[in-house]
C-alpha cells in the first residue's frame, strides 16, 4: 500500500514522493531511503514503516529530535493524513495516498541486506539536492543575456541605487523602548493570557526584534509533582528553526513552523531546565533572517500539581478520565461544550500517566492519539467561528460580530484554550472601532 510525503515549506517546497515500499528510513547519510541535508539530521534520524493498514512514524534516537505537527515525538506515533513529520527541519506532510506528478519510490527488496546502503538505485533513494539559491539563478541569467542589454540593466540599477541612497535605504525601525534586549530585563508572565503580542510584524504590539524575555515564578510544593506548560499563540513563523526558544538559558525548542496561519504552542517544560521554587527565564529569540515577520501572542505559563498514588491507583484514574473524554467526544454535538471538556478529560489522563515513572506504553499512545485528535478538531471548530464572526463584521455590522464572536464562549468557556482569547481580543478589536 503506498504513502507519499509532500513539502510544501522551506528551500524544497513543491517536492513530492510516493513510496511503494513497507519501510522508509531518514538521516543525512546516503544510505538512507531519503537523505536529508541538513546539519540539524542525524545519520540515521527517524522512519517511517507500514503497520497493517496504517504507518507508523518513529525516531532513531536523534540528537536533535523528531516532530510531528510541532511536538515532540517521543514513542513511535500513527500518521494520519495530513500529519507533517519534521526531520532536520524539514517539514514533511504524510498522506496515505499516492497523490499526481509525484516522484515514485519502488523497493528494491532483492538486494541482498550488504549491499541495500550502497546501491545505487535514484528510483529508490530520495536525495534532497539543494536548488540554485534565487541570486544564483539571477546572475545566471543576467550573464547569458547580450552584452549590451547587460550595460543598459547595470547603468539602470545603479541609477536606482543612488536614487535610493539619497532617500534614505530604509524608515527608522519601530522599536518598543521597554522592550527587553537581554533576559535580564524581562516581562513578568502570570497564570492568564498576556494582552499583548511580542515580536515583529503581525499587530504586534510590543517589537523586539533582536528577541524578547519572559520571567516567571516556578513554585513546587512537592519536588517532582508538578508540571509546567507553556501556552502561546504564534504566527508568522516561516521555517522550523526561525526562532529558538530558550528555558533558563538553555535550547529548549524551535517554535514550529505556521504555514502562513495562527497556531496555538502547547508545549511542556523540560523539568531538568527548570529551577524550583525560583524565579525562571524564558527567551525567544531570532536564529536568522531578523527581518522577517513573527509574532508571539497570549502567552502564560500553566503550572499544575501532579496526582499523588500508587502506580495502579493512577493507572486506574487514567483510564476513568480517558472514558470520560470518549463520552464527551462522541458526544460532541449534544451540547456545546462536550468537545471542550472532552479535551480537559484527555488531558487530566496525560497528567495522571505523566506522575507513574513507568506508564503503560499502550494506554500513553493512545491518551496522546486522542488527545492531539481532539485538539485539531477544537483549533477546526475555532477557525470556523472566528471566520464567521468576520464575515459578519463585513456583511452585517458590528452588532452581528459581536453577537457571533460571543457563541465562542459557548464552545470555549475558560481562558485556557486560547479561541477564548481570540474571541476576546475580537470583540476588544470591535469595541475600539
Amino acid at each position: 500500500m503506498p504513502f507519499s510525503l509532500q513539502i510544501d515549506e522551506g528551500e524544497f517546497a513543491g517536492r513530492r514522493y510516493v513510496f511503494d515500499q513497507e519501510e522508509v528510513s531518514f538521516g543525512r547519510t546516503d544510505e538512507n531511503d531519503v537523505v536529508v541535508p541538513s546539519t540539524a539530521a542525524s545519520r540515521h534520524h527517524a522512519r517511517v514503516s507500514q503497520k497493517g493498514e496504517d504507518y507508523e512514524v518513529e525516531d532513531l534516537r536523534s540528537s536533535n529530535g523528531t516532530r510531528v505537527n510541532g511536538e515532540p515525538l517521543l514513542r513511535p506515533l500513527l500518521l494520519e493524513d495530513g500529519d507533517v513529520i519534521e526531520i532536520g527541519q524539514i517539514p514533511f506532510k504524510f498522506s496515505p495516498y499516492a497523490v499526481a506528478n509525484a516522484t515514485r519510490i519502488v523497493a528494491t527488496a532483492n538486494l541482498p541486506p550488504w549491499e541495500k546502503g550502497r546501491a545505487k538505485a535514484p528510483e529508490r533513494r530520495v536525495a534532497l539536492a539543494k536548488p540554485k539559491s534565487p541570486v544564483a539563478q539571477v546572475v545566471e541569467r543576467f550573464q547569458a543575456l547580450p552584452k549590451r542589454q547587460r550595460v543598459l540593466i547595470a547603468a539602470g540599477a545603479g541609477m536606482i541605487l543612488l536614487f535610493m541612497l539619497g532617500r534614505g535605504l530604509r524608515a527608522p525601525a519601530r522599536i518598543d523602548p521597554d522592550a527587553p534586549e537581554l533576559v535580564e530585563h524581562p516581562y513578568a508572565l502570570g497564570a492568564t493570557p498576556e494582552d499583548h503580542c511580542y515580536g515583529q510584524g503581525g499587530g504586534t504590539a510590543r517589537i523586539a526584534p533582536r528577541g524578547v524575555g519572559f520571567s516567571f515564578n516556578f513554585s513546587e510544593p512537592v519536588a517532582g509533582k508538578s508540571l509546567v506548560t507553556l501556552h502561546a499563540q504564534i504566527s508568522g513563523v516561516r521555517h522550523a528553526d526561525d526562532v529558538d526558544l530558550l528555558l533558563n538559558g538553555q535550547h529548549l525548542a524551535f517554535l514550529p513552523a505556521t504555514f502562513d496561519d495562527t497556531r496555538p504552542l502547547d508545549l511542556i517544560l523540560e523539568r531538568a531546565k527548570l529551577q524550583p521554587n525560583a524565579e525562571n527565564t524564558l527567551e525567544l529569540k531570532p536564529a536568522k533572517r531578523p527581518e522577517m515577520s513573527w509574532s508571539v501572542c497570549g502567552i502564560w505559563v500553566e503550572q499544575v500539581s501532579l496526582p499523588s498514588g500508587t502506580p495502579a491507583q493512577l493507572q486506574a484514574k487514567a483510564k476513568e478520565e480517558y472514558a470520560l473524554g470518549e463520552s464527551k467526544s462522541q458526544n460532541e454535538n449534544v451540547a456545546a461544550r462536550n468537545l471542550y471538556d472532552s479535551w480537559h478529560h484527555y488531558k487530566e489522563a496525560r497528567k495522571t500517566l505523566l506522575a507513574i515513572p513507568k506508564p503503560p506504553e499502550a494506554l500513553r499512545n493512545l491518551v496522546d492519539e486522542r488527545l492531539r485528535d481532539v485538539e485539531n478538531r477544537l483549533e477546526k471548530k475555532c477557525k470556523q467561528m472566528m471566520f464567521t464572526a468576520q464575515q459578519a463584521k463585513i456583511t452585517k455590522g458590528p452588532d452581528a460580530a459581536a453577537d457571533a464572536a460571543a457563541d465562542v464562549f459557548n464552545y470555549f468557556p475558560q481562558s485556557d484554550h486560547p479561541c477564548y482569547e481570540r474571541a476576546r481580543q475580537f470583540l476588544k478589536g470591535l469595541a475600539a472601532e
